[in-house]
């Protein structure tokens, strides 16, 4: 064996064993911080006050347009992803994209709604107005109006059908333009390509995207879409927090996105 191949065998070795380090201090991270916010978890007998999350979300300086939740846990629990989307409606983001790889939440669809609209109404317990959603053709629409909040909310299931194989349809579709095959990159361009996408039409890229389980992947959620957004992993949806989701939401608020400068 030459000098020159136990020197690219030792590189080798050494690059392999520094992305499992950084892979072993993610997950250390990761789970710290879901211990940390169990031990602030309130009393389960109490419950968060729908005025008290908006009153958090008035101490945000930005709130996302678009959150993404994205599961890579081998169950899902419908109530804690449904608490999930209700303090998202409640921090002020309108709209909410659901992904797992094998289709789950899309089968469960109309459960996560009603649970939605359950825990909704429950927390509006001292309000008037109620909160009814309606599912159609897998994307859920609702119109809520209550004191100080009137916004469209719109839920998104989406599965692996929806990621990759949606830019593979949109490059087909573009490819048997001639004028887009002769055009030079441009950001006209690269909103037509965006305008084509099926799986988010109508619907801003995520800016925020929070990934549940230990699996160091995306597994195929919206490559496309994804290309500037803030990426926060946590160990389980299963009975989170209000506090550990508010600690995200307060990450994004506090971060300045560079766009890879």
């Amino acid at each position: 064996m030459s000098l020159y191949t136990n020197i690219l065998y030792l590189l080798h070795t050494l690059i392999r064993l520094r992305i499992w380090l950084f892979s072993v201090w993610d997950k250390v991270v990761i789970t710290t911080k879901s211990i940390v916010a169990m031990n602030f978890i309130q009393n389960p007998g109490s419950l968060i006050d729908l005025s008290s999350i908006h009153r958090d979300s008035k101490r945000m300086k930005q709130i996302p347009a678009h959150i993404g939740l994205v599961v890579v846990e081998d169950s899902i629990s419908c109530k804690d992803i449904a608490k999930v989307i209700v303090w998202s409606i409640g921090i002020g983001i309108p709209c909410v994209t659901l992904f797992d790889q094998k289709g789950w939440l899309k089968e469960m669809r109309h459960k996560i709604n009603q649970e939605v609209t359950n825990y909704y109404n429950l927390l509006l317990s001292k309000e008037k107005t109620k909160m009814v959603l309606s599912c159609r053709n897998g994307i859920a629409l609702a119109n809520i109006s209550i004191p100080g909040y009137s916004k469209p909310i719109r839920l998104n299931f989406l599965s692996n059908s929806d990621g990759r194989q949606d830019i593979v349809t949109a490059a087909q579709k573009l490819c048997s333009d001639s004028n887009f095959y002769h055009a030079t990159v441009t950001d006209q361009e690269i909103d037509r390509v965006t305008s084509t996408l099926h799986a988010t039409h109508g619907f801003p890229d995520p800016e925020l995207v929070i990934k549940f389980g230990d699996i160091d992947s995306m597994l195929g959620f919206l490559p496309w879409q994804i290309r500037l957004t803030e990426i926060t992993s946590l160990l389980s949806h299963w009975n989170l927090p209000y506090s550990l989701f508010l600690n995200v939401i307060r990450d994004y608020s506090n971060c300045q996105q560079r766009f890879g400068k």
